[in-house]
Parts: C-alpha cells; sequence; structure tokens
C-alpha cells in the first residue's frame, strides 16, 4: 500500500474524489493527510484528515510518497507549485474518478478528472490539468499542461486548448478552435473564434477584454 500526500488544504473535491476511488477498492494507497505551505494551517484538520506541515515534508518523511498538487487558486500558480515539486523529486498521482471512461483517451500524469466528466475518443489531457465536475471534452480535442476546466464546461471536437489556460464555469467553446496559451475564458462565454495566448475573453460571442500577458519592470 503506497502512501499518499495532497498539497494543498483549501480544495475539498479532492477528498470525494479519493472517497470514490476508496469505496471501489480501486486505489492502492493511503491517504496520510494534507500538507500546506501556509504555517497558520499547520496542525489543523481538513475534510477529515489532518494538515501535516509544509511541502518540505516531501524531502524528508514523505519522500517515497505520491503527490497530488491540489493548488488551484490560479494556473500560474500550479504550475510554478507543480515545477517546484518536481525538482524535488516528486511523484505525482494521477486522480481519475472511477465513473469517468476513459478509454480511446491520453491522460497525463498528475491530472485532476473530476466526476461526471465526458470524453470522446482521442481526447488528450496534459499533465497536472484539473478537468471539473460535468464537463465534456468531445473527440479529438486536445488540452494543454496545467489546463483548469471549471465546471460545466463543454469542448467540442478538434479543439486545441494550450497550456495555462483556464476555461470558466458552463463556458462552450465551438469545434475547431484554439484556446491559447495562459489566457482564459469567462464563465458562460460561447467561443467561436480562436483566442489569442494570454488575454481574456468573455461574452457570446466572447470578445477580448483584458491582456493578461505578464508585466514587465520599467
Amino acid at each position: 500500500m503506497r502512501r499518499l500526500v495532497v498539497l494543498g488544504s483549501t480544495g475539498p473535491e479532492i477528498v470525494k474524489l479519493l472517497a470514490a476511488l476508496k469505496s471501489r477498492e480501486l486505489a492502492d494507497f493511503e491517504v496520510m493527510g494534507f500538507l500546506d505551505d501556509n504555517p497558520d494551517r499547520h496542525g489543523a484538520h481538513f475534510m477529515g484528515y489532518p494538515v501535516l506541515g509544509g511541502s518540505d515534508l516531501l524531502k524528508s518523511e514523505f519522500t517515497e510518497a505520491l503527490v497530488i498538487n491540489n493548488v488551484a487558486k490560479t494556473t500560474a500558480l500550479r504550475h510554478k507549485v507543480w515545477k517546484r515539486l518536481e525538482g524535488m523529486g516528486a511523484r505525482f498521482y494521477t486522480a481519475i474518478h472511477p465513473g469517468v471512461d476513459v478509454s480511446y483517451t491520453t491522460i497525463g500524469a498528475g491530472a485532476i478528472v473530476q466526476e461526471g466528466v465526458v470524453m470522446g475518443p482521442e481526447v488528450v489531457v496534459g499533465q497536472q490539468c484539473i478537468v471539473c465536475f460535468g464537463s465534456i471534452i468531445a473527440h479529438e480535442s486536445s488540452v494543454g499542461d496545467c489546463c483548469f476546466l471549471a465546471p460545466g464546461t463543454v469542448i467540442n471536437g478538434r479543439v486545441n486548448v494550450r497550456e495555462g489556460a483556464f476555461v470558466g464555469a458552463g463556458a462552450i467553446v465551438l469545434p475547431n478552435i484554439t484556446i491559447g496559451e495562459w489566457s482564459l475564458v469567462g464563465a458562460g462565454s460561447v467561443v467561436t473564434e480562436d483566442v489569442p495566448p494570454h488575454c481574456t475573453v468573455f461574452g457570446s460571442p466572447a470578445r477580448v477584454i483584458a491582456d493578461r500577458r505578464p508585466r514587465t519592470g520599467a
């Protein structure tokens, strides 16, 4: 039985997902608890599990444990945490709800796929993605590393969602569209044309409303 720790003690959905795996006897792990780099949370309990300490424990007490990256405040922060953990030699657990049919799909290491997700054939989901409740990803679509698909998103066929993109709740992306890297699609939007990288789009049809490129100092 392998030990498993979850980094980030603010997103309760992961506990429900792990419980679903346990209930169907599909899990070969024991959840030890949460790690969190906010010292105010150390010693507390979250969803019935202890917050054991910070991520530094992965270099001592939990060197052999599997890790779930549960940080999801932004895709940029999630990516930063992923790379830091990777640099520490962490081994990631890919958490897929047992009710999700992943036949004819490819799911990257460290991804989280929640209850009620539907994926068509030849779908590719990258590393460290989070695909939330009730999302649909149709045939031949790809979702790049570290993307976030909020609850109820609909990604139609042959869509390319590039690295770090965030697609808000209930958004619909029409077929053959590219969502640029590190872009954000607002909740409820209908995306009818390609979204440039590093921007925010919103509306029906979705239009660019903000530039998300990192600011550089003068």
